[in-house]
């Protein structure tokens, strides 16, 4: 099949060491289709193999948080959930595709899912969210961090276990590492805040740790938001730099 506008489109690709029969991707947008503990269910995999007939050559649905959350899609912060993940990942290659799994954490944007504990880089939320209510999250302490940090590699190492064939951390739409990345929200006076050298070093440790725990040729992509539109927000040349970096550290 051709296609005048995008001839490569339905050609072979790779990402990594990971072969694709051609260049579409489902993009992780949610089911909703989980139990409420954050376990998979048999709505989910038939949703998943639906989505793989339906000849995307890589298929991200859904995303785990690397903690222990509820209504936040599903999970992968305990070896329990690696079963039914791995039935998710059948899923997808019994029906043609790639499976790709996105690690989200929300950050700042836990309150609106029910989370008593809503953590970011440092104590700012979105002003309209606050009008309306939204709970102000507390900064993370350097040992919660790098707790965060280890928590996204042990995630990432169950997704492989699973059969997951590439990963995505989510750094963007407001999620922890963007809480990070933005001078806007982040205020911190430590090796976490400051500059954008130290405002990626979250982000950049966790790439780091996934590749230690999962294998340097083991697929992991980032998802970013190119600017975050708030008032000294994070801004598309600084993105650029971002990008490169996360390049140099080992993402595909």
């Amino acid at each position: 099949m051709k296609n005048q506008y995008f001839p490569k489109l339905f050609r072979h690709g790779k990402i990594g060491n990971v072969e694709i029969k051609n260049r579409i991707v489902r993009n992780s947008m949610g089911t909703y289709l989980g139990n409420p503990d954050g376990s998979v269910s048999e709505d989910q995999i038939k949703a998943y193999a639906q989505a793989a007939k339906g000849g995307a050559g890589l298929i991200f649905m859904d995303n785990v948080t690397p903690v222990a959350m509820t209504s936040c899609g599903l999970r992968a912060d305990d070896d329990r959930f690696i079963p039914g993940l791995s039935r998710l990942a059948d899923a997808v290659k019994l029906n043609g595709a790639v499976a790709g799994m996105q690690i989200a954490h929300p950050g700042r944007d836990a309150g609106f899912v029910g989370s008593e504990d809503v953590v970011a880089a440092s104590p700012v939320t979105y002003e309209p969210w606050y009008q309306h209510g939204a709970k102000l999250p507390r900064a993370l302490t350097i040992d919660e961090i790098h707790s965060l940090v280890e928590k996204f590699g042990d995630a990432a190492l169950r997704c492989k276990k699973a059969g997951f064939q590439i990963l995505e951390i989510h750094g963007a739409a407001g999620c922890l590492p963007t809480n990070f990345l933005s001078p806007h929200d982040n205020q911190r006076t430590d090796m976490y805040g400051g500059s954008l050298h130290n405002r990626m070093r979250f982000l950049l440790e966790i790439i780091q740790n996934i590749k230690q725990k999962c294998g340097t040729n083991f697929p992991v992509g980032v998802k970013l938001s190119t600017e975050d539109w708030e008032p000294a927000g994070i801004t598309l040349d600084e993105t650029i730099q971002v990008a490169k970096a996360l390049e140099k550290a080992g993402c595909s």
